[in-house]
């Protein structure tokens, strides 16, 4: 009976993981295209450091907004990464990050091929993104050993 669970519980953690993970391998086949930063800004809200194991508190979230062309046509990107927007417990911290992008400077940024509106800054999976692949692949392993 364990085993079954186990099989059935890895199949369903990992699926949904793919499910989450989708824009982030898809990301993958993204070009690399030179934008200009328009505006940035840090804003007050509620988020998650997964990797800190703080959920659900106050903080600041970095926001951008960027403009690039392609084939002639310019678009305006606001989306920083694939998976997660950063998030800081500090105002500090948040501008401190925000130095990193200053705005009328020129950054790469990664373009969808297919659909040029689609962009991202970033192209990163932190090692708690990644936790609920190996969560499925231990109850994987559980099934697959008590079977």
């Amino acid at each position: 009976m364990l085993s079954a669970f186990a099989l059935f519980a890895g199949v369903a953690i990992i699926g949904g993981w793919l499910v989450l993970t989708k824009d982030w391998r898809d990301s993958a086949r993204f070009s690399a295209k030179p934008a200009f930063i328009r505006k940035t800004r840090i804003e007050a809200g509620r988020g998650s450091l997964p990797e800190r194991m703080r959920f659900d508190v106050e903080g600041y979230y970095f926001r951008i907004a960027y403009a690039y062309q392609v084939e002639g046509q310019t678009y305006l990107g606001k989306r920083f990464s694939a998976m997660r927007e950063p998030f800081f417990l500090s105002e500090a911290d948040a501008e401190a990050f925000a130095a990193l992008y200053p705005e009328e400077s020129a950054i790469t940024i990664r373009v969808d091929p297919e659909n040029p509106a689609r962009t991202l800054v970033e192209r990163q999976l932190i090692f708690a993104d990644k936790l609920p692949l190996y969560a499925g692949l231990a109850a994987l392993a559980l099934g697959a050993l008590t079977f």
